[in-house]
């Protein structure tokens, strides 16, 4: 290979599908062989319970090899090279947030997962967790059974469901681990190279701190983390300051941030917190984690104009595109429940569209930041916390640290590191990106 070529970014994606985190999905399976190649994909609890995560991944399969064969009756280029060269596993990961026991409540048409601390919460607030839907894809199960996959797929992670007489066409497109998703981030992480994957954290980052608590070392082993949560100047849209996904699984989201530390334990959560069975990390470690934060700062700067959308798949929804279908279901589903936005905010594409495109001069990231995630507070759950007084910090060359400062925000040891996204290259590009990759 020629030096100057660099090799395709190999990743692992842990999602909880709602309809955004499957339009990140279908970023990576458009992509060039040469750019991306998808190793991984694990299902985590948030936007939908984790099986109904797990059926969602199943269904982007289901849906791309549907759409192969449309585009091939059509005449239409097939597109989706990173698809149809791969095969990556598929896992499914934790089904509730660290030491929080969950419950399923019905809302009058699904059950949804919710951790035993949002009971308290009225109905109404809890509106933002049903912005997906039943399924997480805005019904579309219902609305289009024709093109919802039969239960067969559940053979393939359950010995006690049959399997189907004829395999379909759409289980060669990616294997199924029985290993829980943690275990199956790190037997990735050990058996590629140090600095060959890159991880994205869609969704609330459990199977990710339960594979830094297992083996914090095999989690170093990747090339950087990129984590769609949290919120910086931004509010939150969970409470006046807190993201869904860092909302849902602080404790998860602090560990795995204070990995980023030169001094990973000045950030950790308290110990004794919710009795999480999860100890300490080494007081050594051989790196710190790069973590790269998409927060609601720069997400909600970058959506899909939906009347622009709409007139433009219009033809090939009219002729029955699959993946159209699909698309449409869950932009249209999020459109009808904020009417008085026109463009529809996409949240978790965002981190996805820096990777492929990470060389365009537009994207402005920040310097390392001390973000840390607040895990106790009744009315700061969830927050990512800045220290905004201004005040000198350590140059971390004289000196390393800043007297009567106990809780190191001023240190150049103590704290996390976390590199934020700032810019993008802008809305109009994104939208142009996400429907030339989709072939929409």
């Amino acid at each position: 290979m020629n030096a100057t070529v660099q090799a395709a970014t190999r990743v692992i994606i842990d999602t909880d599908v709602g309809g955004d985190d499957m339009t990140a999905m279908l970023l990576a399976m458009a992509a060039l062989p040469a750019v991306m190649e998808v190793v991984l994909l694990t299902a985590v609890w948030g936007n939908v319970n984790v099986e109904k995560g797990l059926k969602n991944i199943i269904s982007m399969f289901h849906i791309l090899s549907l759409e192969m064969d449309w585009r091939k009756k059509q005449g239409l280029p097939l597109g989706f090279e990173a698809f149809r060269s791969f095969k990556p596993l598929v896992s499914l990961g934790s089904g509730h947030a660290l030491g929080k026991p969950v419950v399923i409540e019905k809302d009058g048409f699904r059950e949804f997962s919710i951790p035993k601390y949002l009971l308290c919460w009225k109905k109404s607030n809890l509106t933002y967790m049903l912005q997906d839907g039943p399924d997480g894809l805005q019904n579309f199960y219902k609305l289009h059974p024709d093109l919802a996959p039969d239960d067969s797929w559940k053979s393939l992670f359950e010995d006690d469901v049959p399997s189907p007489k004829e395999r379909p066409e759409y289980f060669n497109y990616f294997n199924a681990s029985r290993l829980p998703a943690h275990k199956e981030i790190i037997r990735v992480l050990k058996e590629n190279p140090p600095n060959t994957i890159t991880v994205f954290a869609l969704g609330p980052m459990t199977n990710i701190a339960l594979a830094a608590a297992e083996d914090p070392e095999a989690l170093l082993r990747m090339k950087e983390l990129l984590v769609m949560g949290g919120a910086i100047d931004s509010p939150g849209n969970m409470s006046p300051v807190a993201e869904f996904n860092t909302f849902y699984d602080p404790v998860a989201c602090a560990r795995s941030f204070a990995l980023s530390s030169r001094d990973p334990a000045s950030t950790m959560p308290p110990a004794n917190y919710c009795k999480i069975p999860l100890g300490p990390y080494p007081e050594k470690l051989s790196k710190q984690l790069t973590v790269k934060l998409f927060p609601l700062d720069i997400t909600l700067t970058n959506c899909v104009d939906y009347d622009r959308f709409s007139k433009s798949i219009k033809p090939k929804l009219d002729a029955g595109s699959p993946l159209v279908t699909l698309v449409n279901t869950y932009l249209t589903g999020l459109y009808k429940k904020n009417t008085s936005d026109p463009c529809v905010v996409l949240h978790d594409p965002l981190p996805m569209w820096y990777a492929l495109t990470e060389n365009n001069t537009a994207w402005n990231l920040s310097s390392p930041r001390d973000i840390r995630v607040e895990t106790e507070g009744q009315w700061t759950y969830g927050m990512d916390v800045v220290d905004r007084r201004g005040e000198k910090r350590a140059n971390g060359v004289n000196e390393t640290e800043v007297d009567d400062d106990t809780l190191g925000w001023l240190s150049a040891v103590r704290g996390n590191r976390i590199i934020q996204a700032m810019e993008s290259p802008g809305a109009d590009a994104f939208y142009e990106r996400v429907m030339k990759l989709l072939g929409l």
